[in-house]
């Protein structure tokens, strides 16, 4: 397939004869001026860009109609003879940023996986982090996560959210900030002091004796 020939396409564009257009053109069907215009499917479209006996020039704008949704879909015609999308397509590094199956954007991780930390129960454990899916029935994602860039293999990273660990600095902030959100919510839910439940909430928050360094 041969690419597109631009300096000669220029040059034919500047010798070319002219048509003069009256000041108004009226529509008087509602179909496309251009035969090739819109096309019914992307098959067909790039069959008519690859096409050297076809008359589609570098930088051509089509259309393609999805006959069964009506969606459009906006293409330029590249100097290759490939279509580029015009308008839809997106570039992510799927490290930090990730672009969802909706066709959204997201930070990467986020609504999909955390890492839950798994307090010890004996003297003799350590506590550690699980990988957890954020909407997990029983341990779903908490409020107040640490985000952190962390490494996945030689040279690669992305972005990662952590449950605070409550026995460091860090985690006894992410603690107090979450209980003091919960405590705000029970001042809006209930018209009268609840005491008991406040306070049990205090109480839970660590010594500082348990807190390591």
């Amino acid at each position: 397939m041969a690419n597109f020939d631009v300096q000669a396409f220029f040059d034919s564009l500047n010798v070319n004869a002219r048509w003069g257009v009256p000041p108004v053109i009226q529509r008087t069907n509602a179909l496309p001026v251009d035969l090739t215009e819109v096309f019914a499917t992307k098959a067909e479209a790039e069959a008519y860009a690859a096409d050297t006996a076809q008359k589609a020039y570098p930088g051509q704008i089509i259309r393609v109609i999805d006959k069964d949704t009506g969606k459009n879909s906006y293409f330029g015609i590249s100097q290759t003879r490939t279509l580029e999308e015009i308008g839809g397509a997106v570039d992510v590094d799927d490290k930090t940023v990730a672009l969802g199956s909706d066709g959204k954007l997201s930070l990467k991780n986020f609504g999909v996986k955390y890492w839950r930390y798994v307090a010890p129960t004996t003297q003799s454990e350590t506590g550690h982090y699980v990988e957890t899916s954020w909407n997990d029935a029983t341990n779903p994602a908490p409020s107040g996560l640490e985000v952190k860039i962390v490494t996945v293999a030689e040279g690669q990273y992305e972005l990662a959210y952590y449950q605070p660990n409550p026995t460091t600095i860090e985690g006894v902030a992410g603690e107090i900030a979450d209980i003091k959100s919960q405590i705000a919510n029970m001042y809006t839910k209930n018209d009268l002091y609840n005491k008991t439940e406040i306070d049990q909430k205090l109480d839970d928050i660590p010594s500082w004796e348990t807190i390591s360094e």
